[in-house]
């Protein structure tokens, strides 16, 4: 089945994961990288918080920290202050949004991961409530209190009105759509809680992938909940053959591998391109927010998107189609008959017909 690209720095959704998002049964786990860079990252979170706390790092917090264990560094500095609470207030108040936020991230996510009752249904690791508040900047301000969960409180996988935002870690307060403050996964001994020792995290996540396609969107593979979550999935999957696939999309320069940092975690990872911006040498991500813009638009309209795309590329001349373009028709048409009348209102150039003919999208 072919992939569905948009650029050429762009990743290549399966047309596996297309159909399965068509079919309203793929739901998006998002992270920190979905609000970056108007709030701060783990990384940077736990830089900040040391700093607000006024307190150095240890050598073991450093190394734990060079190591990409967050959690470890704050489950550390937690045992260090007189009062623990000090830090999950300190991380609460770094992630306080600025007054009027970018949503673009969070208006393409909530098109894009919907259940069959067309109601939102994203999982977030993230504690701010701004893909709530792009959902009240869509008009549906009166369900907002109904659909978004927090920590323990998580609706059952696999009912039939199962859908929501739902914060995994918790979730701060947003006094203006009256969303309260809940407990946070934030050291280590919260993620130990919530994966190992109560489990109740582990166990939704477990029952989530026995219904739902997982994409991971805005993490890292070394990644605190990506760490904790697909490791305990991994040792289920060989006894549960019923998982469904879990897919990660991941930035890589122009000559890196991606796959080598999924593989131990038997996760499918979707690359793109990053840019690096020369001044800062920060990443730019918007080649993926791009594409993922225009994957929304055939998941939203799927039938009048493609027959857009199909009457745009076949009425151009053979020749002037790039090879983005030839794949998508591949996709528009491999194994569909729908569009089969479009597709000869538009053509103008015979070459088309030899096309179809060499790509066996159609028979004698």
């Amino acid at each position: 089945m072919e992939n569905l690209r948009f650029s050429h720095k762009g990743p290549a959704f399966p047309g596996q994961l297309v159909n399965s998002m068509l079919a309203g049964d793929v739901v998006f786990l998002c992270g920190a990288g979905v609000s970056a860079p108007q709030l701060p990252t783990f990384e940077k979170s736990v830089n900040l918080c040391f700093k607000r706390l006024r307190l150095d790092k240890s050598a073991s917090e450093a190394q734990s920290f060079k190591d990409g264990r967050y959690e470890e560094v704050l489950g550390s500095a937690s045992r260090r202050i007189v009062d623990s609470t000090e830090l999950t207030r300190t991380i609460m108040g770094l992630l306080e949004p600025p007054a009027d936020p970018d949503l673009s991230h969070h208006h393409t996510i909530l098109k894009l991961s919907r259940n069959l009752n067309n109601q939102p249904l994203i999982i977030t690791t993230n504690f701010d409530t701004l893909l709530e508040k792009a959902l009240f900047e869509q008009g549906e301000s009166e369900q907002i209190l109904s659909l978004s969960y927090a920590g323990q409180d998580l609706p059952a996988p696999g009912n039939a009105d199962f859908g929501g935002i739902i914060h995994l870690h918790g979730r701060i307060a947003n006094e203006h759509l009256g969303l309260n403050v809940t407990p946070l996964v934030i050291t280590s001994a919260d993620y130990g809680e919530a994966y190992m020792r109560a489990g109740w995290a582990s166990r939704f996540l477990f029952d989530l992938c026995r219904c739902k396609t997982i994409v991971l969107v805005g993490y890292r593979a070394g990644d605190a909940p990506v760490r904790y979550f697909l490791n305990v999935l991994e040792a289920d999957r060989q006894r549960f053959p019923d998982l469904h696939p879990v897919y990660a999309l991941d930035a890589v320069n122009a000559h890196e591998e991606v796959d080598a940092r999924w593989e131990a975690l038997a996760v499918e990872p979707i690359a793109y391109e990053y840019d690096v911006n020369p001044e800062t040498e920060e990443k730019n991500h918007s080649v993926l927010w791009r594409d993922l813009e225009r994957l929304a638009e055939v998941i939203e309209r799927p039938r009048a998107t493609r027959r857009h795309w199909a009457q745009e590329i076949l009425g151009k001349a053979f020749a002037d189609a790039d090879a983005l373009e030839l794949d998508r028709i591949a996709w528009l048409f491999r194994g569909q008959r729908d569009l089969w009348g479009v597709g000869i209102e538009a053509i103008k150039d015979a070459a088309w017909f030899d096309f179809f003919a060499d790509s066996k999208l159609w028979s004698e």
